[in-house]
């Protein structure tokens, strides 16, 4: 059992930009939370602390615990209720068009697919290819799409 759980925790390496996208997104004071089409909440929380993040989230939901996966909007909504977050101001970032950056806009969220391979064709939802892409994306939405990105560190 304890093999399992290493090889498990090795299976889910960080890619580069995770700890410096978190990071920028602690410095502008943003709320962050994890909604996971994960059977087990706990195994969820196990991989965020085992890669050394799971501080930088006020919120993990896991559609076990819920009872509702994505893309219904209800673990979108469930999980911004208890943030005290309405939908209008949460962004969802999800490596998957359709069960994570379609599914947050028809909740009302903003969304933006994480497509790390450029396979998209540049339409709705909005793309980013890199972690990196998000504290920037949120500062020109916030300002309407005027003034500098503040660069990362």
């Amino acid at each position: 059992f304890h093999q399992l759980l290493a090889e498990t925790d090795r299976a889910f390496p960080l890619y580069s930009d995770v700890r410096r996208c978190l990071d920028a997104l602690a410095r502008q004071g943003r709320t962050l939370a994890v909604v996971s089409n994960s059977t087990s909440e706990a195994w969820v929380r196990r991989v965020l602390d085992t890669a050394g993040i799971l501080d930088h989230f006020a919120r993990v939901t896991s559609s076990g615990t819920e009872g509702v996966a994505k893309p219904d909007p209800a673990i979108f909504r469930r999980t911004l209720e208890r943030l005290g977050v309405p939908p209008a101001e949460a962004l969802h970032v999800g490596d998957l068009e359709h069960t994570d950056a379609r599914a947050a806009i028809a909740a009302g969220l903003s969304g933006l697919w994480l497509n790390r391979f450029g396979t998209g064709l540049g339409f709705d939802p909005p793309e980013i290819t890199s972690l990196l892409e998000v504290a920037p994306w949120v500062h020109r939405r916030e300002r309407g799409a005027a003034g500098p990105p503040p660069q990362l560190e």
